[in-house]
């Protein structure tokens, strides 16, 4: 797993500004950012798959922001983006501002495989890491279902006070 740098300053602005302030034309920057610290750190992956998204929280944003920088990364990899998860809904608590256990005990079973990824190599992309469960569970998902190797990469990581 990699990230650009850290949620906080002129990253997390943009950030912000991508996902809640309808900028949405950032998604081509910062998935180039999300595409050069990728090339960098990992072998080619066969397919870019993005974290998905509740389709009630897909409904509110109005788009998968996952899924607009992972289009990008792909393009310069020059790979398929693939949505190769589903998230089921099961009447699951929001992430934010949940606390490390319980975002970790809210994910169990949400993410199912939906193509066949039997022997991929997969390149698993999203916005921000937190506490890095949801990137765990789509990544063991992802691995149960058969994928060979699965890496990691998003635009900033949390950094957890302890």
């Amino acid at each position: 797993m990699r990230a650009v740098g850290t949620y906080q300053g002129t990253l997390r602005r943009l950030i912000w500004r991508f996902k809640y302030g309808g900028e949405r034309w950032l998604g081509r920057p910062l998935g180039m950012l999300l595409a050069t610290v990728s090339l960098v750190s990992f072998p080619p992956p066969q397919m870019v798959v993005p974290v998905p998204l509740t389709p009630a929280r897909l409904r509110w944003r109005g788009f998968n922001q996952a899924e607009a920088l992972a289009r990008v990364v792909a393009q310069v990899w020059g790979v398929p983006e693939v949505g190769a998860l589903t998230r089921q809904t099961k009447s699951r608590r929001h992430q934010a501002g949940l606390g490390r256990p319980d975002r970790w005990a809210n994910l169990s079973g949400v993410f199912q495989p939906s193509v066949d990824v039997r022997g991929a190599t997969i390149l698993l992309v999203d916005d921000v890491l937190t506490t890095g469960a949801t990137l765990s569970h789509c990544s063991m998902t992802l691995r149960e279902a058969g994928a060979r190797r699965v890496d990691g990469v998003v635009l900033a990581a949390v950094t957890l006070r302890r």
